[in-house]
């Protein structure tokens, strides 16, 4: 993460923007019906990409997309965990809303 890496570009106000468009983005596609998942490009057993094989994913592509994103929400937050105990010279990390935004006080 940049943030974490300390990356002058890279703000709390930026991460919790991208955060929030992410929701809205989510929100959008679970309103889209997903039940038939996309083909996408598939690797061969080689090894070696063949460009001509496609493959369907078992679950609807937004399912990937909120694991991915959930899972990213989950390692933010343990960064925060740890940040605050100060066990680690990390960034502040209290700053980033990773909570859902009913669980926030300051989400309006």
């Amino acid at each position: 993460m940049h943030y974490e890496r300390r990356c002058l570009a890279v703000t709390p106000k930026y991460i919790n923007d991208l955060i929030d468009l992410i929701r809205t983005s989510v929100s959008n596609m679970e309103a889209f019906d997903s039940s038939a998942p996309e083909p996408t490009r598939a690797a061969a057993d080689s090894g070696v990409a063949d460009v001509n094989a496609l493959y369907t994913p078992e679950m609807p592509m937004n399912t990937y997309v909120l694991g991915y994103f959930r899972r990213t929400l989950d390692y933010i937050q343990s960064r925060k965990e740890l940040a605050a105990s100060g066990l680690y010279n990390l960034p502040d990390f209290s700053a980033i809303h990773c909570e859902e935004p009913d669980e926030r006080d300051d989400y309006y």
